[in-house]
C-alpha cells in the first residue's frame, strides 16, 4: 500500500516564506512602477488602452486604475489607492510608494530570519505613535484665512499638467467647498453638491465658479425657439412630449392616404394638446429628462413649443435629477395633467430664476447658465458648478482630475482643520521620532517593550521606509538624494544653535518643518514656502499603506477557489 506524505514541517515554512516574498515583491513592483511620478517634478505616464484612447498623467489614483494588474497582492495597492482618493483625494501616489517602501523594509527583515507576525506587530506599535507625532507638528488652520486654504491646493497641483493655472484652479476650488460646507453635526463638505461641467476648446484659464446651476446642454433652436429667457419659470418633466408607442412590437398597416393623413392629425393634435398645457402653467422654460422608452421629445414638439415661446433643454439625466431640483429648489412632474395642476395648488414645485441663458464657452461647446435663483440660500439648496475648460480631450480630462484632486484637498482641511509641511517634512519628522522610540524600546528598563525585544528592530526599519518619500522628491527633481536625506536627518534632530546654545521651543518647533525645496535645489522651512498639506492626507497615506502592508505580511498561501 502506497504512503501519503504531507510534507515536513520546514518543507511547509519553506513554501510560505516563498509565498510572502512572491507577494511582497509583486507588491513592490506596482510601487516601482509610479514612483516616479511623485512630487511637483514627477514624470508623466502615457497610457494607452485596447480602445486607442491615450492618457496622459501623474496622478497615482488614475495611473493604478489603468493598469493591469493581475497578482491578489498588487491588486491590494491598486484598492488602497483608490481607498485614499476617496478618503483624502490627494496624496494617491505617496500611500503606494510609503506602501513599497515598508514591504521592502519587512522583505529585509523576514529574509533576516524575523517571523512576519513580528515585523507587523512593530510597525503596529510604529503607527500608534505616529499620529501623535503628525499632530503635534501640524498647524491649526482657519477657515476664515483663505489665503493658506488655497496655498494647501496649490502645493497639490504643483505635480500637474495644469501646474501653471494652479493658483486659479485653487482659488475656485477653495471658494466651491466654502459654499457648500457644513458644519453640523460633523464638519464636512459634501463634494456632490459641486457639479463639474466640462467644456472642450477653451483654455484651462477660462475656467469658472458658478454661484448655482450650470448644465451642459444645448438649447433646442428648432424654429428659432428662444435661447434665453428672464424672469424664467423653469419645470422638470419626467413624461413625454411624443406619440405614444404600444408595449409591444407590432405592426400598422395603413391602406390609403387618407388614413396616413388621420394617423399624422391625431399625433399632431396629441403633441399640441400637451404643449398648450404646458403653455397654460405658466413654465417659459422646459427642462426635459430623457426616456429609455421612446423620443422624449420629438420634432415636431420642439417645433409647436418654439412657436410658444418656451425654451427647452433636452437630454436631462437621471442622476442629474436630485442636483437640478436642490439647485432650483423645484421638483419634477410626472405627468402633464400634475403639471397643470400645480400651477395653483403647488406653485412650489417650480423653479424661478432672474434668467436662463446658453453661453457659448468655445467654438464647438456651450452650457446652460441659470441665474438668481430664488431661496438660493437655503440650506438645502447650496449648490455650486465649475466650469472645467481645456483646449484639447487630454487636457481637458487631465484639467477634471486635478480639479477634483484640488477639491478634495479643500474638503479635507473642512474635516480635519490641520496643516502639515509639504516636501517630506512631515515623513522625516516621522522618522526622526520613530528612531528615538526604537532607541527607547531598546533600553532594558523600557516598560513598552515587548518581552522578546524585537520590536525595536521593526520600528526602525518602519522609520527608514518613510525616508522614500523626500528620497524619491530629492531623486525625481534631479537633486542628490543622499545629501538632500543627510541634511534632513540632521536639521530634525538639531537640539543646539551654531554657537552652543539651546535651542528654543519656537525654532525646535521651526526645524520640523524642514523639507526638500525643489524650487531652491536645497532644504528650507516648506511653511514659510507656501509648500503645505492637509493633516488629513498624510495621516491617511500613512495608516493605509500600514495596514495594507501588515496584511499581506500575515498572507503564508494561496488557495485557489472552485
Amino acid at each position: 500500500m502506497a504512503e501519503t506524505s504531507f510534507g515536513s514541517g520546514a518543507d511547509r515554512s519553506t513554501k510560505a516564506e516563498s509565498i510572502l516574498v512572491s507577494n511582497m515583491l509583486a507588491a513592490i513592483s506596482v510601487s516601482d512602477t509610479i514612483r516616479t511620478s511623485l512630487g511637483p517634478r514627477g514624470m508623466d505616464k502615457m497610457i494607452t488602452g485596447t480602445s486607442r484612447e491615450t492618457t496622459i498623467t501623474n496622478d497615482g489614483a488614475t495611473i493604478l486604475s489603468e493598469l493591469t494588474v493581475m497578482h491578489p497582492c498588487a491588486k491590494m495597492l491598486v484598492e488602497m489607492s483608490h481607498a485614499q482618493d476617496v478618503e483624502a483625494g490627494d496624496g494617491t501616489t505617496s500611500v503606494v510608494v510609503i506602501a513599497g517602501a515598508l514591504l521592502s523594509a519587512a522583505h529585509r527583515l523576514v529574509q533576516k530570519g524575523l517571523h512576519p507576525n513580528v515585523v507587523s506587530r512593530s510597525f503596529g506599535v510604529a503607527i500608534s505613535k505616529a499620529e501623535d507625532i503628525l499632530k503635534n507638528m501640524s498647524l491649526p488652520v482657519d477657515l476664515s484665512s483663505r489665503d493658506m486654504l488655497v496655498q494647501s491646493c496649490v502645493t497639490s497641483l504643483s505635480s500637474k499638467m495644469v501646474s501653471a493655472n494652479a493658483k486659479h484652479l485653487a482659488e475656485l476650488s477653495v471658494d466651491a467647498v466654502l459654499a457648500i460646507k457644513e458644519d453640523s453635526p460633523l464638519p464636512n463638505a459634501d463634494l456632490k453638491r459641486i457639479k463639474v461641467i466640462k467644456q472642450l476648446g477653451a483654455p484651462v484659464d477660462s475656467c469658472e465658479l458658478i454661484q448655482g446651476l450650470a448644465l451642459s446642454r444645448r438649447v433646442s433652436t428648432v424654429n428659432k425657439g428662444p435661447t434665453h429667457m428672464d424672469n424664467a419659470k423653469v419645470a422638470l418633466i419626467q413624461f413625454c412630449i411624443s406619440p405614444p408607442k404600444t408595449d409591444m412590437d407590432v405592426t400598422v398597416v395603413v391602406g390609403d392616404a387618407e388614413e396616413m393623413r388621420r394617423t399624422i392629425e391625431q399625433e399632431r393634435r396629441y403633441i399640441i394638446d400637451i404643449c398648450k398645457k404646458v403653455k397654460e402653467s405658466g413654465a417659459n422654460v422646459l427642462l426635459v429628462q430623457k426616456s429609455i422608452l421612446r423620443d422624449a421629445i420629438d420634432q415636431m414638439g420642439r417645433f409647436y413649443l418654439a412657436k410658444l415661446g418656451v425654451m427647452v433643454v433636452e437630454d436631462i439625466e437621471r442622476d442629474e435629477v436630485d442636483f437640478i431640483c436642490r439647485a432650483l429648489h423645484c421638483l419634477p412632474f410626472a405627468s402633464v395633467d400634475h403639471l397643470v395642476q400645480a400651477k395653483v395648488s403647488e406653485p412650489h414645485r417650480f423653479g424661478y430664476c432672474e434668467r436662463v441663458e446658453q453661453v457659448q464657452s468655445s467654438s464647438s461647446s456651450s452650457y446652460v447658465k441659470f441665474t438668481g435663483v430664488k431661496n438660493a440660500d437655503q440650506t438645502d439648496g447650496k449648490v455650486v458648478s465649475l466650469l472645467c475648460c481645456g483646449p484639447n480631450s487630454l487636457m481637458l480630462e487631465e484639467t477634471d482630475r486635478s480639479i477634483h484632486d484640488s477639491l478634495c484637498v479643500a474638503r479635507a482641511l473642512v474635516k480635519k482643520r490641520a496643516l502639515l509641511p509639504g516636501g517630506g517634512a512631515a515623513e522625516t519628522e516621522l522618522s526622526v521620532q520613530l528612531n528615538a522610540l526604537a532607541r527607547s524600546l531598546s533600553a532594558e528598563n523600557s516598560k513598552d517593550a515587548h518581552p522578546d525585544g524585537l520590536d525595536p528592530i521593526g520600528v526602525r526599519a518602519f522609520a527608514e521606509a518613510l525616508e522614500q518619500v523626500p528620497l524619491t522628491l530629492a531623486e525625481n527633481a534631479g537633486l542628490n538624494p543622499i545629501q538632500m536625506m543627510t541634511q534632513l536627518r540632521a536639521k530634525h534632530a538639531q537640539t543646539k544653535s551654531e554657537d552652543g546654545k539651546d535651542l528654543t521651543p519656537e525654532e525646535l518647533f521651526a526645524n520640523k518643518h524642514y523639507g526638500v525645496n525643489i524650487r531652491t535645489n536645497s532644504i528650507g522651512n516648506m511653511v514659510e514656502s507656501k509648500v503645505v498639506q492637509p493633516l488629513l492626507v498624510t495621516l491617511s497615506a500613512v495608516t493605509l499603506a500600514t495596514e495594507t502592508v501588515r496584511q499581506i505580511l500575515r498572507i503564508d498561501d494561496i488557495v485557489a477557489a472552485k
